[in-house]
């Protein structure tokens, strides 16, 4: 893109038009060739202020790759979002799934604590210090 726009100048200041000209650049499109043509004919000496764009393969093909150029920057930037969308959404299923497997954990073991005093009160020593009754 150019870095200045340039206002073309109908004044008689003894300057060549050609040189107004080429120290002007075309803010709008980088292939304009910024060259007056102010009455059609190519050699800037009209005052309609129009500006004729430079044609032909070479050009066409530039204004292709220019544009191809800028849908690849927004093709690029929409890619690195759904990256940073893709790895919140991972995120906040690992943090998910962490905490459901926290509580499993937790649950497996107060269940095995459970089953561990059942079967300790239900253990009857070997040497028989336990007395064991019997009811009828």
């Amino acid at each position: 893109m150019a870095s200045e726009i340039c206002f073309l100048d109908d004044v008689d200041d003894n300057k060549d038009d050609k040189e107004d000209n080429d120290r002007c650049e075309d803010a709008l499109d980088p292939f304009d060739s910024g060259v007056a043509d102010r009455d059609g004919g190519g050699d800037g000496s009209s005052t309609t202020g129009q500006i004729s764009e430079v044609e032909g393969p070479n050009v066409d093909d530039a204004r292709k790759q220019w544009h191809l150029t800028e849908q690849l920057q927004s093709q690029q930037q929409e890619i690195s979002e759904l990256k940073r969308n893709r790895q919140e959404v991972i995120d906040n299923l690992q943090g998910k799934h962490q905490e459901e497997i926290d509580n499993l954990k937790k649950s497996q073991d107060e269940t095995m604590d459970g089953f561990r005093k059942k079967q300790d009160d239900l253990e009857v020593p070997i040497n028989g210090s336990r007395d064991i009754k019997v009811v009828c």
